[in-house]
């Protein structure tokens, strides 16, 4: 897994970078997975090629606490190593959407941090394993005034649910 953490800062006059400095800077936040050297598993991700590493963007030197995605995004986003969050595993019992809930993480992750901080945060994409149409109302992603998740049932059904800072759900 890698991930990306940019600032986006523009360069000016130097009351242009004192009036930015006084206010917030924007934060790209880009997180990949199963991007396995030795398996060479990039050569078929085209988008990953094409957006990133076709950009300049690689990682030779990354490391993780745990070589399985669910664990490893839960680390990375919570900043805790998998024996405290005990989701160790792709699926229930030891891992995914509901296990990161039932271990009161939804409120202990990088979004609602960031929001804490005066953030407006939106996240796209796959969030975790097993967030699907039968758990994603259970339990709201905490920390995002907007989503647009891909979520499915299985590994050949994806479906994407959008949600805004009002609390609407679109499928």
């Amino acid at each position: 897994m890698a991930g990306v953490f940019g600032l986006a800062e523009s360069r000016g006059t130097e009351s242009d970078v004192h009036d930015r400095r006084a206010s917030k800077l924007n934060v790209v936040f880009i997180l990949t997975d199963d991007q396995d050297k030795r398996m060479n598993s990039l050569q078929y991700m085209q988008t990953v090629q094409d957006e990133l590493v076709k950009h300049g963007t690689s990682f030779d030197r990354h490391y993780c606490t745990v070589a399985l995605c669910c664990p490893s995004r839960v680390n990375l986003l919570t900043g805790k190593m998998v024996y405290n969050t005990k989701a160790t595993d792709l699926n229930l019992p030891f891992g995914g959407y509901d296990k990161f809930i039932s271990q009161n993480l939804n409120d202990k992750w990088f979004a609602p941090w960031m929001q804490k901080a005066g953030y407006k945060t939106y996240y796209t994409g796959k969030l975790r394993n097993d967030h699907s149409q039968k758990n994603w109302k259970k339990a709201k992603a905490a920390g995002l005034v907007g989503n647009n998740f891909l979520i499915g049932p299985g590994k050949s059904q994806v479906h994407s649910l959008s949600t805004n800072d009002k609390g609407g759900y679109f499928v």
